[in-house]
């Protein structure tokens, strides 16, 4: 498990997040390899929200490279919101 930092943005103010669900993220740029991912702790700012989430990420695709790239949580066609990551733990 890897613990991962975003700036979440939802996609419609009906979509509701909490720590208890789960959901898929992928890299927008790869949208054919999926992750479980668990949000842990969730900090709402003025237009967004602060999400730390534990993602198993059995490949190790998840690197550096990644910083402030673009993730969707959810599958094609069907997302909750996408954040920017931040930080790598």
């Amino acid at each position: 498990m890897k613990t991962l930092y975003f700036d979440f943005f939802k996609d419609t103010i009906e979509t509701k997040i909490n720590t208890i669900h789960r959901i898929s993220v992928y890299l927008e740029e790869n949208d054919s390899y999926f992750m479980p991912c668990q949000f842990i702790e969730i900090i709402q700012k003025n237009d967004f929200y602060e999400i730390k989430a534990q993602i198993l990420d059995t490949k190790g695709y998840i690197s550096n490279l990644c910083l402030d790239k673009k993730f969707l949580f959810g599958y094609p066609n069907r997302t909750i919101g996408y954040g920017i990551l931040k930080k790598i733990e």
